[in-house]
């Protein structure tokens, strides 16, 4: 049989009353059993340490209220019962071990996280009743999954079935608008998900939502859209099944989670089922292959690479879109090359701008280096004066020059196929080295 505690704390200073319980700092709050701590428009604080046993701690009342303190708050069982709309919210971030139970009201994250244990579980969220968090924070599960079968982990609304072993999934649910290139506006839910084994997952997702979250997107026209750089960048994955009643999107075929939102498709840009791949070759050249499902309205790709060694993308070209008019309801392949010999990693993505502008873009393929072997090209030989200098095959690197004692005389940078000069050197005999390939050398002599 539960045991029930009622707590009224009522202070009050001039026409001001609030009502807090708080765990002072060095103190311990142990829960033995089960029992049920209802707090009646007070405030949860806790400096110290709760060990909540098997206990449910309920907040009613008509006012809003907090979680806080200076420590993190285990709970066994969380229970929202608030009257009016009204709300609880998070100072602190919490962790549930059994489950949040919502009866009325809601729990805004107010940019705090609630960590579900492995078995925790959001229990009966309603349009009216559910949790919130416009301005930040996030619901968190880890869980094994292999093979899930509809798995809806945490009951958080991320339903994901595959075949394949996914290894330990984190799922991160929250509830901040997401926007960025290619996307404009979502609605009030996102999911991050990150498995462990995260290729070739050939999974089905089924993303579910409340009406309340619409957030001014239309239901009958929302589509999924993915996101590999936590929301910078987005990219269309259009839908297999939308339900507008049963408030879900579904998708099929996919290899690899990341992050993902809804948005309105009537919105969004015009490629759908965009698929992109970059190898190497040669030394020079870089192939890019794209497909397309459906085109509307799409001016053409703009092709941008970075290589490891820099910063920023930057555009190598632009492809017309083959679509007449920039419009296709049939599959479209794309093939071109990019000169490219630069020794270490080259990424690349599509840029897809719209005839009216807007863009999006494709995920990031990343290509081996050239192994294009070094060359120095040195002349006159002997001189009367200055050495000219022509490397090949390196991008950048320092020619050195040593006295036939081995001793460095001087060294100046070179890059690859621009010639460099080397001056004012005393007549005798030298040896011409590239720092970065020492094994790379050659002899001249000055007269």
């Amino acid at each position: 049989m539960k045991k029930y505690i009622f707590l009224i704390i009522l202070f009050s200073i001039s026409n001001l009353s609030f009502s807090q319980l708080t765990i002072t700092a060095g103190a311990q709050w142990v829960s033995d059993g089960s029992p049920q701590i209802v707090l009646n428009n007070i405030d949860f604080i806790n400096n110290g340490t709760m060990l909540p046993g098997g206990s449910n701690v309920k907040f009613i009342g008509n006012n809003n209220n907090v979680i806080g303190g200076n420590t993190a708050t285990n709970f066994f069982e969380l229970e929202v019962g608030k009257m009016g709309g009204n709300k609880v919210l998070l100072n602190n971030n919490i962790e549930i071990l059994k489950r949040v139970l919502f009866t009325s009201g809601l729990i805004d994250l107010n940019q705090f996280n609630i960590t579900l244990s492995e078995t925790a579980y959001l229990d009966n969220e309603s349009e009216a009743s559910r949790i919130t968090g416009l301005s930040g924070g996030e619901v968190i599960i880890t869980i094994p999954m292999n093979a899930p079968a509809g798995n809806n982990a945490g009951n958080m609304g991320a339903v994901i079935t595959s075949l394949s072993d996914l290894g330990s999934v984190s799922i991160k649910r929250g509830h901040k608008n997401q926007s960025g290139t290619g996307m404009i506006n979502s609605i009030h839910r996102y999911f991050d998900i990150s498995p462990s084994n995260n290729v070739a997952l050939n999974a089905t997702f089924r993303y579910n939502y409340f009406d309340a979250e619409m957030n001014g997107q239309t239901e009958n026209s929302l589509a999924m859209f993915r996101s590999i750089d936590a929301g910078l960048n987005w990219s269309s994955q259009n839908f297999g099944i939308r339900d507008a009643v049963a408030n879900y999107v579904e998708n099929t075929g996919i290899n690899s989670f990341s992050r993902w939102a809804l948005s309105s498709a009537t919105g969004v840009l015009p490629v759908t089922g965009l698929e992109f791949n970059a190898k190497r070759i040669n030394s020079n050249l870089v192939q890019l292959n794209w497909k397309t499902l459906q085109e509307f309205n799409n001016l053409g790709f703009s092709i941008e690479r970075k290589k490891e060694n820099e910063n920023n993308f930057s555009s190598t070209g632009f492809v017309n879109s083959l679509a007449i008019g920039g419009n296709s309801i049939l599959p479209l392949n794309y093939s071109t090359t990019d000169i490219n010999n630069y020794s270490g990693k080259t990424y690349y993505q599509l840029k897809q701008k719209d005839i009216d502008g807007r863009t999006s873009y494709s995920v990031v393929r990343v290509v081996a280096g050239s192994e294009t072997t070094a060359s120095l090209k040195v002349w006159p030989v002997p001189s009367v004066g200055e050495v000219n200098i022509l490397l090949f095959g390196v991008e950048k690197d320092l020619i050195q020059v040593f006295d036939m004692s081995g001793r460095l005389i001087q060294q100046v940078p070179v890059f690859n196929n621009t010639q460099q000069k080397i001056r004012g050197l005393m007549p005798g005999h030298y040896i011409i080295k590239l720092a970065g390939q020492q094994d790379l050398n050659q002899k001249i002599i000055i007269q």
